[in-house]
């Protein structure tokens, strides 16, 4: 790496700048190199952070959940506004009278909170809505409506676009 002008070597491993990288070690040294990347300079801090959360949560606790489980235990579970949901989405290929749509929102209805912090994880990435509800929905672009778009053929499974906030379901 470069500071000022003047070339740096950090060995991301103990000898390691006498090793070529080879297909057989490029998985090592990719996960060596995020990791040295994403640490670098902020080293002191994460640790200082980590002491800190470990006197609330023993940092062995982790272990028993994922992130989006950790995530939830973070920030909690919201109360969904469902007309605001509603209100703020927006269709593509599809009208709001459609079945599948009918079928989407009574799904929504009838689930927790907890399922509808799970759908709106897979949707938008984050299970947590603005404080200004769905119309501060924020997508790669800016602000982003919900969105729910028909595409593909009868058999693919619903999938999403976190970057858009976009649902996509299959045309039935």
């Amino acid at each position: 790496f470069e500071v000022l002008g003047e070339v740096k070597i950090h060995e991301l491993k103990p000898g390691g700048e006498n090793i070529l990288v080879t297909e057989e070690n490029k998985e090592e040294y990719v996960n060596a190199m995020v990791s040295w990347r994403f640490t670098r300079g902020v080293e002191d801090q994460f640790k200082a952070f980590l002491e800190g959360f470990n006197e609330i949560v023993p940092i062995q606790w982790l272990q028993y959940f994922d992130e989006r489980e950790f995530e939830l235990i973070l920030i909690g579970i919201q109360d969904f506004d469902i007309q605001d949901w509603q209100a703020h989405t927006i269709y593509r290929n599809y009208r709001r009278s459609d079945r599948q749509i009918v079928w989407f929102w009574q799904f929504v209805n009838e689930i927790s909170d907890e399922q509808r912090s799970r759908l709106l994880q897979f949707v938008t990435g984050t299970c947590r809505l603005p404080i200004g509800g769905f119309s501060e929905l924020m997508g790669s672009n800016g602000a982003q409506k919900f969105c729910i778009e028909r595409v593909g053929k009868e058999n693919w499974l619903p999938r999403s676009h976190t970057c858009f906030q976009s649902s996509r379901f299959a045309t039935v």
